[in-house]
């Protein structure tokens, strides 16, 4: 600490010209509680045929990571992953920057990549080609409800996590820049430090959601 407080004033001279001045938005944060309650929908989802919630939860963790085939860097935690997720590795959106100053370092894809790897994940699923499709229904939406927020046209909500909610973001940032609304981008911000090392929240292992290890 008493390093980082030496060379902050250098970097904050270095850095002056490009400070972001961010801004909480609880609408792009999901806590532990809520996410028991998405986990809980999605692990209803497969038995029903039609869809019981429209948040997609996304694992960014590694493969194996995710089907609990290694252990977790941090000790004590459980091992897998929640039931309903997906398994997208945020590596897959990143490719090499040589311009990095030090050494390489990483960068977004480009965006016609990006495209076509969230598509085959199942993220991007329409939210262009559904607007064409919901023009019509838009008076009629507009007739029987004042809210369209909530409305079945309405994209649908995707909740990324990783290991402690930092590579999560990754994957959000790239979706952000497929023109995924950003109101329906979320980061759950404990991720598996937090699920993984709760006693009763829900786990599953293997590449699928069959194989229950606890339930709440």
């Amino acid at each position: 600490l008493l390093l980082l407080q030496q060379q902050q004033p250098q970097q904050d001279e270095a850095a002056a010209s490009s400070l972001y001045p961010a801004q909480r938005r609880d609408l792009n944060i999901v806590l532990l509680d809520e996410m028991k309650e998405l986990v809980k929908r999605q692990q209803q989802q497969p038995q029903s045929k039609t869809p019981t919630t429209t948040t997609t939860i996304v694992d960014v963790r590694s493969a194996e990571r995710f089907a609990g085939r290694v252990e977790e860097p941090r000790p004590g935690l459980r091992l897998g992953h929640m039931p309903g997720a997906i398994n997208l590795p945020f590596v897959e959106v990143l490719q090499p920057n040589p311009e990095t100053p030090g050494g390489p370092g990483l960068l977004l894809k480009p965006r016609d990549e990006l495209q076509r790897i969230l598509s085959r994940a199942g993220l991007l699923t329409s939210n262009k080609d559904d607007d064409d499709d919901n023009n019509d229904k838009d008076d009629k939406d507009k007739s029987s409800s004042s809210s369209t927020t909530a409305t079945a046209t309405s994209p649908k909500r995707i909740v990324t996590t990783c290991g402690s909610g930092a590579t999560a973001c990754i994957v959000a940032a790239a979706l952000i820049k497929c023109d995924q609304d950003p109101d329906t981008v979320a980061i759950y911000d404990g991720s598996w430090t937090e699920w993984g090392g709760q006693p009763d929240t829900l786990i599953v292992t293997g590449n699928d959601n069959n194989n229950e290890e606890n339930e709440t």
